[in-house]
């Protein structure tokens, strides 16, 4: 990045911060690139919406996933969701958070977006719906390739965890 500004080079830098856990220097790095022709870059202001929930500064995520959600509404739709929908928990918009994660309960791919709908509905005190969400996911998992099961192993322990406790 030092011989070569560039804005390849920026996000280069930026997805290693989210890797490294340092949201708010991926953030700043995001925010670099979004001037000129890639103001309006999908990929860029995905990854901004990302860094910018992992971050915790859920109202600039928000803002952020729904705008892309508007101008580009075939991209990403579910990983974008995912986003909006961590964005409106950390709100505590959480009627709303559970309404995008039950959607994503179904539709996105692998099983955060069913974790994420089971653990809020515990957070909420509906720990009978949520018990089944978690039981479903390890059901299902257990249905699946091992290869499936060890891409999932995050989610699936976190599972497991609700239904011993």
């Amino acid at each position: 990045l030092e011989d070569c500004g560039s804005v390849d080079n920026r996000i280069a830098l930026a997805r290693s911060c989210m890797d490294r856990k340092m949201y708010r220097e991926a953030v700043a790095l995001y925010r670099s690139c979004l001037a000129g022709v890639h103001q309006s870059d999908p990929d860029i202001r995905f990854g901004l919406a990302r860094a910018f929930v992992l971050a915790g500064d859920f109202k600039e995520a928000h803002a952020m996933a729904l705008a892309l959600r508007h101008s580009h509404a075939s991209f990403r739709g579910p990983e974008v969701r995912l986003v909006l929908a961590r964005a409106l928990e950390g709100l505590g918009h959480l009627d709303d958070a559970l309404t995008e994660y039950r959607v994503l309960a179904d539709t996105f791919a692998g099983e955060e977006g069913r974790w994420r709908y089971g653990a809020l509905l515990h957070r909420m005190g509906r720990s009978a719906e949520a018990s089944d969400v978690f039981h479903r996911m390890l059901r299902n998992a257990s249905r699946m390739p091992e290869h499936y099961r060890e891409a999932q192993q995050q989610w699936l322990t976190l599972a497991r965890e609700q239904v011993q406790a």
